[in-house]
């Protein structure tokens, strides 16, 4: 493709650790086994035929953040937003999540969900609350940087290797 899937998951990675302390969103990073994964995909991208490569899922190498709330990956943390159940880790892997990654995802984190998912806005007690101000500072900002972004995507010549 047009850009490999180790780039776009440390992307994911970049913004998690620019955006996440303002946010508090991301409650577990999954780094070594996203960027494993990453590279274990390009890999075999690299080795396909071009009849293979047509023949991909749709979100093959595309990054992805799952909810910390039901979608279990084995080994992984699986808190569901709550103290009580903070140090527990998933025994097995969810169909959910296994089809997930089957449609080409690659699993980069979880994010913060409201304690056992009882309501919904994710302000759980074992995460801090952040609270955003929307000014119209904020809004014009993040206005400011998705204008740049698509004028760089725009202006850069994009090759299929």
């Amino acid at each position: 493709g047009l850009v490999s899937s180790e780039s776009l998951v440390r992307r994911s990675f970049e913004n998690i650790e620019r955006l996440n302390p303002l946010l508090n969103a991301v409650t577990v990073i999954e780094f070594d086994q996203a960027i494993k994964r990453a590279q274990e995909l390009d890999r075999a991208f690299k080795a396909m035929s071009k009849e293979e490569k047509v023949a991909l899922p749709y979100f093959y190498g595309v990054p992805i953040l799952l909810k910390d709330l039901g979608q279990n990956q084995a080994g992984e943390l699986s808190t569901n937003g709550a103290r009580l159940t903070q140090h527990t880790v998933a025994s097995q892997t969810d169909l959910f999540v296994i089809q997930i990654e089957t449609a080409g995802f690659v699993v980069v984190g979880r994010t913060n969900t409201p304690e056992f998912g009882f309501k919904n806005i994710s302000d759980s007690e074992k995460r801090a609350i952040k609270k955003l101000e929307m000014s119209s500072n904020y809004i014009e900002e993040y206005q400011r940087l998705l204008d740049s972004k698509l004028s760089e995507i725009k202006t850069k010549k994009l090759t299929v290797k």
